[in-house]
């Protein structure tokens, strides 16, 4: 009986944390930081589905930094510098895991939370996809250039150059890179990307765990 009071007891507690980091994330939508892209000349698109724990991707076109972006992935962009190239970050497992985020394991989805684990970000190349559960954001020159060299900066570089981690499905399209900093409860996938978007000059919450903290900021 004892045994499953304290199992009762750790859901219980299980439940409040989720309860109270759901809150957290939603409170801190209400304190976005300045909208600092007011000219409307590049397109991107906020990859999510419609899932509360949903991953995000950046995705934009290749050409306006088509020979930085061919410095930093060479392989990847060898057969065509061009299309567009899709940014996203998460633990290593969970990467690397063959259905990725859209079959999470208990285990692995705790672990990654509550203690820092590795991180990947993942460079997919595409030459056009479909723009279902995509959503358009519209900015400057100026912001596309922040959003770039933001996104570069995140990723782990030995002599100068990105680290390749082996991917054990070897598709040609899809890379994945070391990753500077460790993944962790307050800094996930989503926090990534909304902090990739706020250091472009999009407005953004502070703190965005969730996707609808970013899509809801976007609309």
């Amino acid at each position: 009986m004892t045994i499953m009071i304290r199992v009762f007891q750790f859901f219980l507690l299980l439940f409040a944390i989720v309860a109270f980091y759901i809150v957290l994330s939603f409170a801190f939508s209400f304190f976005p930081s300045p909208q600092l892209c007011s000219k409307k000349e590049h397109k991107i698109y906020i990859y999510h589905n419609d899932e509360l724990l949903s991953h995000t991707e950046i995705i934009m076109k290749v050409a306006p930094f088509k020979e930085e972006y061919f410095k930093a992935f060479p392989k990847l962009l060898k057969n065509n510098p061009n299309g567009y190239i899709a940014f996203s970050y998460g633990d290593r497992d969970f990467m690397m895991d063959e259905n990725g985020f859209d079959d999470l394991n208990t285990s692995l989805a705790l672990r990654g939370l509550f203690v820092d684990t590795p991180a990947l970000i993942k460079v997919g190349h595409y030459g056009n996809f479909v723009r279902d559960n995509c959503q358009e954001v519209m900015i400057s020159t100026a912001c596309l250039t922040q959003l770039k060299e933001s996104i570069l900066n995140s990723f782990l570089l030995k002599e100068g150059k990105t680290v390749r981690y082996h991917d054990r499905y070897k598709r040609y399209y899809v890379y994945y890179y070391k990753a500077k900093n460790k993944y962790n409860l307050f800094h996930t996938c989503n926090t990534w990307s909304g902090d990739r978007l706020r250091e472009a000059g999009i407005s953004m919450p502070y703190w965005t765990p969730l996707a609808e903290n970013i899509t809801s900021q976007l609309h």
